[in-house]
């Protein structure tokens, strides 16, 4: 295994594909905090709902939420539900029973060329709901693998941990 993931790694970080990056905080708590996230640079045209994307935010800082929302469709948060195109969205990576709020109860339509995003924990996440849709310019890359618990003391055992697949809870 540290084998295969170091061959990959360093395929990933010669072709340019592959970045890492280190996040801090709990916006997507219980799936990932404090973590080292393994990032693929994607089209935009990959990214797919319930997907784990990295992005750049206004101040530069690079965060990680998840995409909630694709170009074109029609999303409203009410009764601490989040609606797609008129559906309940399902969103099995949530521990049961969270709610998302928003003060905004109309339907939003996201433009053509702009995902919603939120963080896993709705309570505390800065995210679309705050910020609005994010365009596709800025989507850094998708989460594939991440080690969560990370604290600098940590970071040089990495490579002998066993890495998080990003879209199983």
């Amino acid at each position: 295994m540290k084998k295969a993931l170091a061959v990959f790694a360093l395929w990933g970080l010669l072709t340019s594909n592959i970045t890492f990056g280190y996040t801090v905080g709990s916006s997507m708590y219980p799936n990932i905090y404090n973590a080292v996230c393994v990032i693929e640079k994607v089209k935009p045209a990959e990214i797919k709902r319930g997907d784990i994307v990295s992005i750049k935010a206004n101040d530069g800082e690079v965060v990680i939420k998840r995409v909630i929302g694709l170009p074109g469709e029609k999303i409203q948060i009410k009764n601490g539900r989040v609606y797609i195109n008129g559906r309940v969205l399902n969103e099995p990576y949530l521990p049961k029973g969270t709610k998302t709020e928003w003060y905004f109860t109309d339907v939003l339509n996201i433009p053509k060329d702009s995902y919603f995003l939120l963080g896993d924990n709705r309570e505390i996440s800065k995210d679309s709901r705050h910020y609005g849709p994010v365009m596709a310019k800025n989507l850094e890359g998708k989460v594939i693998a991440y080690v969560n618990n990370i604290t600098v003391g940590k970071i040089a055992d990495i490579i002998g941990k066993q890495l998080h697949f990003a879209n199983i809870p």
